[in-house]
C-alpha cells in the first residue's frame, strides 16, 4: 500500500507542558511567560519530631529575661535575594513585651503582635502559631548560624514550641539521630543546657525554628507526557498506520548567564512506555543549543522528552517557553472501507509528579477491620459503589472511638468494640450533628474501613489562617470518577448546587479564593479583613443531610467553609504496610510536620515553613481505576490495534466486552477485528479486590 507524505507540527506552550508533564523542583504561576526553577530554601532540622509531644510536660519553652532558648541552623550557600527566621510559638494573652532574636549576635526586634500586627488576631488565640521574621541576609553566615531567644521581661512573654527527640523517628522513613542543636540557658545565656529543654526541663529536643532563603533551587526538570509524533493532536482517535522519516524538536528557553538546559529524549512503538520496545533515555544536548535532529534507531512514533534546568547562579533561573515538534512521515490511509467514528468515552490520565503509596487493600490488619467490625454486614444491600460508602461514612460516624492514637494510624487500636443486649454491636447516638472525639480519628476508621473493601481513600488536612482546621478524608468514587470530601465527623459531603455533583476540597478551595480580593498574608489574614456575610453569601455549595436527625445549619456550612483555605495530603495512605513516617500529631497544634504536600496558588502562596507545594491540580488530584485507550489501524483491512492504560491501584487485569458479548480479560494490547454496522468495544480495569472500575467505550461503524 502506498503512502503519503505528511509534515506534522506540535507546538506545546509553557502552559501545556506544566499541565499534561511531571516536574520536580519546578514552578509556573498563572501570568509567569514561562516554567522556571521552583524557588525557596528551607533549612530545618526538627521537623521529624516537630508536633505537640505528650510523652513530657511542659513542652513549650517560656522564654524571660533569665530563661533563653538557641537554636543553632547550618547554611551551606547564602547566595539569596532575603532570608526569613519562621519558629513556631505563642505569646501571652494581651502580650506587650517584644521577642528578641539575636542571630549570630545582631539583634533583630520581633514587636508584640498587639503593637505591631494588630490584624494578625491569630496570634491572640490559644493555639501556637508560625511567626515569621524578616532577617538581614548580612546577619547570616555560610556554616553555622546561632540563634538566640530572649525577652525583656521578668515574667514569661513568649513560648517556643519544643519538639521532642523521643519522637524523633516518628517521623522519618529509616532511624536518624537528633541533631542536638537546641539549648537553653536559666542564666541568661551564661550557660548552656543541650540536654534539658522545655518548662520544665523535663525532655530533650530541637526547637520548631527554622531558616527560609528566597533563593532558586539548583536544578529540576520537566518530563513530557507521551507525544505521538505521527498524528496532529486534533486527529481522528483511530490512527493511520505511519512510518516516521524525520523528528525536529525546537527548545525556546531564556537562558541567562550562569544557567543551562539539557534536553533529553526516549521513543518507541508504543503509546506506553515498554521497556522491550521503547529506547533508552538519549541525552541530545545542553547548553545553549536550542534546535535538535533525531535520527537512526530512535526514529519512532512515540516520544517523551526530558528536560532540565539548572543554576550556578541562585539568584537567576533558567526558563523554558515551549517546545515545537516537527515530524515528517509516510502516512498509510484505511486499505479499504468505510470507518467512522459515532461516539466514545476516552479519559484523559491524570499523573501526579508526586509518588503516592497505596495500602493493600487485603492488609490483615484492614481485613481484621472489617470482619471484626461486620463491615459486609453494614454494606448489605448497597446498589452502587457510592452507596456502600455512605454505608461506611456513617457508619465511621457512629462506632465508637476509645483511646486515641497518634501513632501508628491504626483503626483497630482505636475503636471500642462493645455489644448491646441484642448481640448487635454498639453505635454511637448524639445530641449534635458533630460527633464526639478529635476529627482525625474517625478520619482514620473511615479511611481504612474504605479501603479494607479496595475503595481508595486519603486523609486531607484543611486550615485558614485565623481559624481552626479539619481532618477529614477525600474517597475515589468509580461513580463519579473524582476524588471527593467526606467529613466523618458531621455525616456529610459537600455538592455542586448546579450539577449535583459531589466537591472535593480543593474545589471548595477556589470557590473561596475567587471571594478573596487580595492575596493571603499573615499579617492580615482573610478572616479579619474581610465582610464575613459577603464572604459567605448564596454559596453554590450544598451539603448532603443524608438522614441525620440534627440538619447542618446554615452557620455550620459557612463556618466550615471558611476553612479551606490551605490544605495538604500526607502522600501515602499505607499507614498499616509502613507506620511511618508521620506527624507526631495532626491538628493539635498548628501543623508543622514537612512530609505534607501542600497547595498553593495565586491567592495562596507557598507557605515557608513547608519545603513542598504545588499548583498543579494533577499532583493532589490525579486519576485512579480509569482506563485510556489509543487506537492504531492495522495493515488488514477492518484491524484496528488497541492499547490500553490504567492508574489502578490493586490492579489485577483489563476486561473487555465487545458488542456486549460479555466481559473477558484481555491483555494490555490486542487486536480488534470490526464487522460490518456497528462495532462496539468496552473496556475497564479490575482490582484483587474485585472491583469493577469505570467503563471506557467506543463505537465504531465499519463498511466494507
Amino acid at each position: 500500500m502506498e503512502g503519503r507524505l505528511k509534515e506534522i507540527e506540535i507546538i506545546q506552550s509553557a502552559e501545556q507542558i506544566y499541565r499534561t508533564s511531571t516536574v520536580d523542583n519546578v514552578w509556573k504561576k498563572a501570568k509567569d511567560y514561562g516554567i522556571k526553577l521552583l524557588e525557596g530554601e528551607l533549612i530545618e532540622n526538627d521537623s521529624p519530631a516537630a508536633g505537640e509531644s505528650r510523652l513530657a510536660p511542659g513542652i513549650y519553652e517560656a522564654i524571660t529575661n533569665r530563661i533563653f532558648a538557641k537554636k543553632e541552623l547550618w547554611i551551606e550557600d547564602l547566595r539569596a535575594s532575603s532570608a526569613l527566621l519562621l519558629f513556631l510559638g505563642k505569646e501571652e494573652k494581651g502580650n506587650k513585651t517584644p521577642l528578641y532574636i539575636d542571630v549570630n549576635g545582631n539583634t533583630v526586634v520581633r514587636k508584640a503582635s498587639l503593637i505591631g500586627y494588630p490584624l494578625a488576631k491569630q496570634y491572640q488565640l490559644e493555639w501556637g502559631r508560625w511567626y515569621y521574621v524578616d532577617l538581614p541576609l548580612n546577619y547570616l553566615r555560610e556554616g553555622k548560624n546561632e540563634i538566640v531567644f530572649r525577652t525583656p521581661s521578668k515574667e514569661p512573654s513568649w513560648y517556643i514550641l519544643v519538639a521532642n527527640d523521643e519522637e524523633y523517628y516518628k517521623g522519618t522513613v529509616e532511624d536518624v539521630k537528633p541533631p542536638n542543636t537546641s539549648a537553653k540557658s536559666r542564666d541568661g545565656g551564661k550557660t548552656w543546657n543541650y540536654d534539658r529543654l522545655g518548662s520544665e526541663d523535663a525532655f530533650d529536643g530541637e526547637y520548631i525554628v527554622r531558616i527560609y532563603l528566597k533563593k532558586f533551587r539548583r536544578k529540576g526538570s520537566i518530563t513530557s507526557s507521551i507525544i505521538d509524533v505521527g498524528s496532529a493532536p486534533e486527529g481522528s482517535i483511530v490512527k493511520h498506520r505511519v512510518d516516521v522519516k524525520e523528528i525536529t524538536i525546537t527548545l525556546d528557553l531564556d537562558l541567562p548567564p550562569k544557567t543551562y538546559a539539557t534536553l533529553e529524549v526516549r521513543t518507541g512503538k508504543t503509546p506506553f512506555y515498554d521497556e522491550a520496545s521503547w529506547s533508552r533515555w538519549i541525552k541530545l544536548g545542553s547548553g545553549g543549543k536550542k534546535v535538535y535532529k533525531l535520527d537512526g534507531e530512535i526514529l519512532n512514533r512515540y516520544l517523551q522528552w526530558k528536560v532540565t534546568l539548572t543554576t550556578d547562579d541562585p539568584l537567576t533561573t533558567p526558563t523554558l517557553k515551549s517546545i515545537k515538534i516537527r515530524s515528517k512521515v509516510i502516512q498509510y490511509d484505511w486499505p479499504e472501507g468505510f470507518l467512522k467514528v459515532v461516539d466514545y468515552k476516552n479519559p484523559e490520565l491524570k499523573r501526579s509528579s508526586w509518588n503516592f503509596d497505596y495500602e493493600k487493600w487485603n492488609h490483615p490488619r484492614l481485613q481484621e477491620l472489617r470482619r471484626k467490625f461486620k463491615l459486609d454486614s453494614v454494606v448489605e444491600g448497597c446498589k452502587t459503589e457510592f452507596e456502600k460508602i455512605l454505608r461506611l461514612l456513617n457508619w465511621a460516624y457512629r462506632i465508637p472511638i476509645g483511646e486515641v492514637c497518634y501513632y501508628p494510624w491504626d483503626a483497630l487500636r482505636m475503636l471500642k468494640l462493645e455489644y448491646d443486649s441484642k448481640g448487635e454491636i454498639k453505635l454511637n447516638v448524639y445530641d449534635q450533628r458533630r460527633r464526639d472525639k478529635m476529627c482525625l480519628f474517625p478520619a482514620i476508621v473511615f479511611m481504612q474501613a474504605c479501603l479494607s473493601f479496595g475503595i481508595q481513600a486519603r486523609h486531607i488536612n484543611i486550615n485558614s489562617e485565623g481559624l481552626s482546621g479539619h481532618e477529614v478524608v477525600e474517597v475515589w468514587s468509580n461513580d463519579y470518577e473524582k476524588w471527593i470530601y467526606m467529613d466523618p465527623t458531621r455525616d456529610f459531603y459537600y455538592y455542586d448546587k448546579n450539577t449535583g455533583i459531589p466537591l472535593n476540597a480543593l474545589e471548595i478551595h477556589n470557590i473561596l479564593v475567587e471571594r478573596l480580593k487580595e492575596v493571603e498574608d499573615w499579617r492580615r489574614p482573610f478572616y479579619f479583613t474581610h465582610n464575613i456575610s459577603e464572604l459567605t453569601k448564596n454559596l453554590p455549595i450544598g451539603v448532603r443531610e443524608g438522614e441525620n436527625r440534627f440538619p447542618v445549619t446554615e452557620y455550620a456550612l459557612k463556618s466550615q467553609f471558611l476553612i479551606f483555605q490551605h490544605l495538604r495530603i500526607i502522600p501515602r495512605n499505607n499507614f498499616l504496610s509502613r507506620h511511618r513516617p508521620l506527624p507526631v500529631n495532626q491538628g493539635d497544634v498548628v501543623w508543622c510536620w514537612d512530609g505534607y504536600l501542600n497547595w498553593a496558588d495565586e491567592k495562596t502562596p507557598p507557605l515557608p515553613h513547608f519545603s513542598k507545594h504545588t499548583n498543579r491540580p494533577q499532583d493532589m488530584y490525579w486519576s485512579i481505576n480509569q482506563v485510556s485507550f489509543v487506537l492504531e489501524m492495522e495493515e488488514e483491512p477492518g484491524s484496528i490495534r488497541v492499547y490500553l492504560e490504567t492508574i489502578t491501584p490493586d490492579f489485577s487485569g483489563f476486561l473487555v466486552n465487545i458488542d456486549g458479548s460479555g466481559w473477558t480479560e484481555r491483555d494490555k494490547t490486542f487486536i480488534w477485528r470490526l464487522h460490518e454496522g456497528i462495532n462496539h468495544m468496552a473496556v475497564r480495569s479490575e482490582t484483587t479486590s474485585g472491583l469493577k472500575n469505570p467503563v471506557s467505550w467506543i463505537k465504531i461503524v465499519y463498511h466494507k
